[in-house]
């Protein structure tokens, strides 16, 4: 890294013995949540330049970019301008929102030919180049994340009916419903899966992949018949190739939180989705479909949220005939604060906790003192707030 704001990647290596490869070398996540239908130029292997657009719906067929590029340049709305650029056989770029990823991929492939042998000693290097200028520093604020409450206008998003099963039903995945459109144009419903392991299976990943949920929903309802029903059979953690056993953290608390973020980014989509099957589970997550199954086809309020990026915490609302309950979720592996405002008229009541000492106490009182509204959640931990109006 040097001052001027570049950093420079570079790999080299030897194979020992000879293997086949169908490519090795740099890939570039392009957030799409922070950059979706932002502009951008890509510069071709032949030096002329093209200007295109990141897709906001999930891209048909995956490819956003298949001629090869060396360099793709963009700027943000604040005005940062980044550059990225690559040496040898250039990018490709595809929406991996189609696979369950939030972001669009750059992947490069070294100068050899696809899947052919590699033969001992035969050096291969590559180097990639990352340039940000105009970058505007920001003081830290002194509370990361706020939660503002509001309230429902015009037709309201519905919680969907949460369950929990082992014995999913095998769905389409979405890459392949995304990618035939017209198969699916006279459905009755559609029912697809959701899995966030398909690349990197550590939990960073699988938080920073759930607002593809958000993509997912408004994609398919873009292209289906209006009303069509929605469900995901099965939302799922566990990894999509053969394993010897489930993903052990289903049982755990980050399962839990994670379960909790997938539920709110499925309702920020504005969009009715009928029914959620999950595997996540049995454990904590346990306790939160119980509390989700008896309010199926509630509204859900609207929560505006600030938060660092990736974001720390996220929440979700739903009616329950009193008030509401508001959902906040720690969706790192370190303690957060965050700070809730509510309409006028309402007060937080009180507040549920789920973390390692509430789960083994489930019959512990809820607390009470809840003013000011500022949280501190423990790692992965799940608070669930009772408003009621005063």
């Amino acid at each position: 890294g040097s001052a001027d704001g570049t950093i420079t990647f570079k790999v080299t290596g030897k194979p020992r013995s000879v293997f086949s490869s169908p490519r090795i070398g740099f890939c570039v996540l392009y957030g799409a949540h922070a950059l979706s239908g932002h502009d951008y130029t890509v510069t071709l292997g032949d030096g002329a330049k093209r200007i295109g657009k990141l897709p906001q719906e999930v891209q048909a067929g995956a490819d956003i970019e298949r001629a090869a590029f060396s360099k793709l340049d963009y700027a943000t709305q604040d005005g940062m301008m980044v550059s990225t650029m690559v040496t040898g056989a250039g990018f490709c770029m595809e929406d991996q929102r189609n696979y369950g990823d939030s972001s669009y991929k750059a992947y490069h492939s070294l100068a050899y030919k696809p899947n052919s042998d590699l033969t001992v000693g035969d050096e291969q290097s590559d180097t990639m180049t990352l340039r940000v200028r105009h970058a505007i520093a920001k003081p830290a604020p002194a509370v990361p994340s706020s939660l503002v409450l509001g309230e429902t206008t015009g037709a309201p998003v519905l919680l969907p009916a949460i369950s929990y099963t082992d014995h999913p039903a095998t769905a389409d995945a979405f890459v392949s419903i995304n990618g035939e459109r017209k198969k699916y144009a006279d459905v009755n419903s559609l029912t697809w899966g959701y899995d966030p392991a398909w690349h990197m299976p550590d939990e960073d990943t699988f938080m920073e992949n759930v607002p593809a949920l958000i993509d997912q929903v408004r994609t398919l309802r873009g292209f289906l018949p209006l009303g069509t029903p929605l469900r995901i059979e099965p939302l799922t953690l566990d990894s999509p190739y053969p394993r010897p056993a489930r993903d052990a953290r289903n049982q755990g608390l980050f399962s839990a939180a994670w379960l909790a973020a997938a539920i709110a980014n499925i309702c920020k989509a504005g969009i009715v989705v009928r029914e959620v099957v999950t595997t996540v589970g049995p454990g904590p997550a346990s306790a939160l479909i119980k509390e989700w199954t008896a309010l199926a086809g509630r509204p859900v309020l609207p929560v505006k949220m600030s938060s660092a990026l990736p974001p720390q915490v996220d929440a979700f609302a739903v009616t329950n005939g009193e008030g509401a309950l508001l959902w906040v979720i720690n969706l790192t592996d370190a303690p957060q604060r965050c700070t809730l405002t509510l309409p006028a008229g309402q007060q937080a009541k009180s507040l549920r906790r789920l973390n390692a000492s509430t789960f083994n106490h489930p019959n512990a009182p809820d607390e009470t003192a809840l003013q000011p509204c500022v949280l501190t959640l423990l790692p992965y931990e799940v608070c669930r707030v009772t408003i009621v109006g005063e």
